[in-house]
C-alpha cells in the first residue's frame, strides 16, 4: 500500500527470461490482473497453473517497488495453497465425441434402410 510504490505477482521456472507476471499495479508490464494502488490494503485471491510455463517446478515471484519512499509498497499476509483443479475437457474433445456419435447415428440409419 502506498501511492508512491507498487508491485507484481508472478511465477517463474527460475530462469531470468522464463517468467510470467500474473498481476501488477503498474502499466510497465502488461498483466491479466490489475492490482489497485490507492494507498490502502486490498485482498486478492489469484489462481494459477504452473503448466503455463511447461515446468515441473515453479517459483512464486513477488516484486515490490517504491519510487521515492522506502517501504512504500508492501505485500503482507501472503499465503499459498495447493488446490488441485479439476481437468476441463478441451473443445476438440467435445467435437470429436459429437462427430463420433453422428457417424454412429448415420451408420445405424443406413443399416435400417438397407
Amino acid at each position: 500500500a502506498g501511492l508512491n510504490g507498487g508491485g507484481y505477482f508472478g511465477i517463474s521456472t527460475g530462469y531470468a527470461d522464463n517468467h510470467y507476471w500474473i498481476a501488477g499495479s503498474s502499466t510497465a508490464y502488461s498483466t491479466p490482473i490489475n492490482l489497485i494502488n490507492d494507498g490502502q490494503f486490498h485482498h486478492y485471491s489469484i489462481a494459477f497453473d504452473s503448466a503455463i510455463l511447461g515446468a515441473q517446478s515453479t517459483h512464486i515471484m513477488l516484486e515490490q517497488f517504491a519510487t521515492d519512499i522506502p517501504g512504500a509498497a508492501v505485500f503482507a499476509h501472503v499465503s499459498v495453497t495447493d488446490t488441485p483443479v479439476a481437468a476441463v475437457p478441451e473443445p476438440e474433445t467435445y467435437a470429436m465425441m459429437i462427430a463420433g456419435l453422428g457417424a454412429l447415428a448415420f451408420l445405424r440409419r443406413r443399416q435400417k434402410t438397407a
